[in-house]
């Protein structure tokens, strides 16, 4: 978050805890189009504590803005809002604003999925074990029903833990189930 209201709005807006009814940040989470604080379509949808957030903000000078939501694949919803003052936006300003604020919500999400470590890749023969795993079977079972060793079941298994960085085969096998390597319904049969 990167903001510069004032000081005294801020620490208003976080002891009274707006931000579970913010009026704004809703509205642009569920619309894609920007909108003006001021504009009665946008405030006819709102209800009587968001009137009072926006009525506070004005008397803190807050009076009226434009708000860009901004959306994006694999990214948390955003928005991007400008203050309007005694003399309104420039509208090259706003646009340059939505340009700033849509490249900035690139960057923390590019920033975000580099922290994420990559989806671990099961082989199919993981997949299997893992598989087997969730319904209850030890390595002597799956080895039986796979036709190898008890040996490289276990090596197989060990594999498919390593990967996913588990201590567990009860882990490895949630985690799976999770990424979608495996499917609940093939484990049921």
């Amino acid at each position: 978050m990167m903001v510069d209201y004032p000081l005294v709005w801020l620490q208003r807006f976080s002891d009274m805890n707006y931000a579970k009814r913010d009026p704004v940040y809703w509205a642009a989470r569920r619309q894609t189009l920007p909108f003006q604080w001021s504009d009665r379509v946008f405030r006819a949808g709102l209800a009587s504590d968001q009137l009072r957030i926006l009525d506070e903000a004005a008397e803190i000078g807050l009076a009226d803005g434009i708000t860009i939501p901004i959306h994006a694949p694999d990214a948390l919803p955003a928005s991007c809002s400008l203050v309007i003052g005694p003399d309104g936006v420039d509208p090259l300003n706003a646009q340059k604003a939505t340009w700033y604020g849509v490249y900035a919500h690139e960057c923390a999400r590019r920033l975000r999925l580099a922290d994420m470590p990559a989806k671990p890749q099961l082989s199919p023969r993981e997949r299997q074990c893992v598989q087997l795993l969730g319904q209850g079977k030890d390595d002597g079972a799956m080895a039986i029903i796979l036709g190898l060793s008890e040996h490289t079941v276990h090596n197989i298994v060990r594999r498919a833990m390593d990967k996913y960085g588990v201590a567990s085969r009860v882990q490895a096998f949630v985690r799976a189930l999770k990424d979608g390597q495996i499917r609940l319904e093939d484990v049921a049969t």
